[in-house]
């Protein structure tokens, strides 16, 4: 089916069609009606899904580390996320120049990078740096203080 127009808006292509699908990616299906008569439903997914449904696999056990791979990835995209959260809580403590505010938000933002270094979502000499930098602007925070 060659659509001719989108609703009553001019000549329409299967591109136009495509771009409005990725346009409003927070619907799962949408309901796209051409001159009244005809309709074609879109379904879509995010590309995080389409990873997550594209394997190679042949074997049952290489299904299975597909399988695997999947949760491990979700778990730790998540857990980076949550390290960089709690960095920028301390920094948005540092800004309001609250010394024991900041240096709690800090003992608490080292804790996350170091089990994250841990656990390897990050190399040891990141975790380090990040630290590093966090102690030496809440150094400076204690020096403008007193």
């Amino acid at each position: 089916m060659n659509p001719e127009r989108l609703n009553g808006t001019g000549p329409v292509s299967w591109r136009q069609i495509a771009l409005i699908a990725i346009q409003s990616q927070t619907n799962h299906t949408r309901l796209l009606t051409i001159d009244g008569k005809n309709s074609i439903i879109l379904r879509f997914t995010t590309l995080q899904q389409k990873k997550e449904r594209i394997t190679l696999a042949n074997s049952p056990q290489a299904r299975k580390r597909a399988r695997q791979n999947v949760k491990r990835r979700s778990r730790n995209m998540s857990e980076r996320a949550a390290v960089r959260t709690y960095i920028k809580k301390f920094y948005k403590v540092l800004e309001s120049k609250d010394a024991d505010a900041a240096r709690e938000a800090f003992e608490a933002a080292c804790s996350k990078v170091d089990r994250s270094a841990q656990k390897g979502l990050q190399h040891k000499n990141k975790a380090a740096r990040l630290k590093s930098r966090m102690n030496a602007h809440l150094k400076e925070l204690a020096v403008t203080a007193d």
